[in-house]
């Protein structure tokens, strides 16, 4: 019962600040959302909900209006059209977000792939691939699975 009263207590994780407190810079959020446009794009085929859904968890995390989240897909877009490798984004993300906030990423990049309703292999196995990128353990991203659901 206290543990439950102590998490409900403990903010709640956040990545509209980096892991030193520091207002993420417009290139973190071009690298947060490289990596759930990565998750969109798994399958080679941007279905308009998952963008959609995209656009709105960059906005609310970011606590970005429309036309400021408009610009950082924009450069997402740009950058993942030039190289889709997400290794470079990736490790941006890991030096600057400690391990709940990666973990909170994601948390949102889950959000994407389930968005459709359905989740494929591909999408299973791309999930994968970015859990290890951002350095979480299978634990961490079960947890994270389950924080996509609510």
């Amino acid at each position: 019962m206290l543990s439950k009263i102590l998490d409900f207590l403990k903010p709640k994780t956040s990545i509209e600040l980096d892991k030193n407190g520091n207002k993420a810079s417009s290139e973190l959020q071009v690298a947060t959302a490289m990596l759930l446009f990565s998750v969109a794009g798994a399958d080679s085929d941007f279905d308009p909900v998952e963008v959609r859904k995209t656009f709105s968890l960059i906005a609310k995390n970011y606590d970005l209006d429309k036309e400021q989240t408009m610009r950082v897909l924009a450069k997402a877009e740009e950058q993942f059209k030039k190289d889709s490798k997400i290794d470079k984004y990736a490790e941006f993300v890991n030096s600057h977000y400690n391990e709940d906030q990666r973990k909170l990423i994601f948390s949102l990049a889950w959000q994407v792939v389930r968005v459709d309703g359905k989740i494929e292999n591909h999408e299973r196995k791309y999930a994968s691939k970015l859990r290890n990128k951002l350095e979480l353990s299978r634990e961490q991203a079960e947890e994270a699975k389950i924080l996509a659901e609510q």
